[in-house]
């Protein structure tokens, strides 16, 4: 397929570029989302965690309708996260329908989600929308440490994200980088704690997740090029070890793992070994459902 000619390369000396259309719907910002839980954002945010919640209008709502308003919710988010991180574009970007499918599992059911999807999706758009909406702190782990620092890469160009990488060379800078993660830095609370298996399975690491004050902040255990999981663990054997973590989370944490390749054997037995024990597992790519055992 033709690449497309920049728009800039037809015009004449002096002629200016044509300005981007404006949607006359205003988007929330940032900060009302954050504040949402006390401020009504386009009408349905205060009745929405009002109903998820069990307060007033719960009773009156159908489910279809109470994840319709998730839904709008979730939507809106992305949408005003793309604006912020494409703010030159000429349409407003859209969020993709499985990213909203993602979220809702993700943050209202509290369900366990394999994610099936190829480079340029937009994970990190989903990671940061479920801190926002949460309010939570997620463990990314990553199989290798260059694509440790594009997922930091991407996660600084979205407003509000503070991450932080933890690997052997960032620790070796920061001697006590595990106290640092507790305190947080001048941003304030890190947002991403991204990683190899190695230091997820480390001591000093496992020693921050049995702190309870820290502990409560963890909301999600993200497992990014999940195959690996299986197909590494032989060589890296932190990787085998990875399901152990899961205990050491709070019990509404979610597991959410990310991978481009997958067939039904390695789902299966991703589902078995990575620590997916405890509640539904959902595989969008496959419509599958997981009860594991407790």
């Amino acid at each position: 397929m033709a690449k497309k000619k920049k728009s800039h390369q037809n015009l004449q000396r002096g002629q200016q570029l044509p300005q981007p259309a404006v949607d006359p719907s205003p988007l929330p910002t940032i900060n009302d989302i954050l504040i949402c839980r006390k401020e009504r954002v386009n009408g349905v945010v205060q009745r929405l965690f009002e109903c998820a919640s069990g307060g007033n209008g719960a009773s009156s709502m159908s489910e279809d309708q109470l994840i319709q308003l998730q839904r709008d919710l979730i939507e809106r988010l992305l949408e005003r996260l793309l604006v912020d991180r494409f703010s030159q574009a000429s349409i407003r970007p859209k969020p993709r329908t499985l990213q909203v499918d993602v979220l809702q599992r993700l943050v209202f059911a509290r369900q366990d989600l394999i994610l099936v999807a190829k480079t340029g999706f937009g994970k990190s758009l989903i990671f940061h929308a479920w801190t926002i909406l949460t309010g939570k702190v997620s463990i990314i782990i990553v199989p290798l440490l260059g694509l440790a620092d594009q997922t930091y890469d991407d996660f600084c160009e979205i407003p509000g994200a503070n991450p932080i990488v933890v690997s052997k060379e960032t620790r070796s800078q920061h001697e006590d980088i595990f106290a640092h993660i507790h305190k947080g830095d001048s941003k304030g609370q890190f947002t991403h704690l991204i990683m190899g298996p190695e230091q997820l399975v480390s001591p000093d690491f496992r020693g921050l997740l049995r702190n309870q004050e820290f502990r409560e902040r963890i909301g999600s255990l993200v497992i990014d090029e999940a195959h690996c999981v299986l197909m590494w663990s032989a060589f890296r054997s932190e990787y085998a070890q990875v399901h152990s973590v899961r205990p050491l989370l709070p019990p509404a944490a979610v597991l959410f793992a990310c991978t481009a390749t997958l067939n039904p054997a390695l789902e299966k037995q991703i589902v078995r070994d990575a620590g997916f024990g405890r509640t539904k597992v959902w595989t969008p790519a496959t419509g599958a459902q997981y009860t594991q055992d407790p």
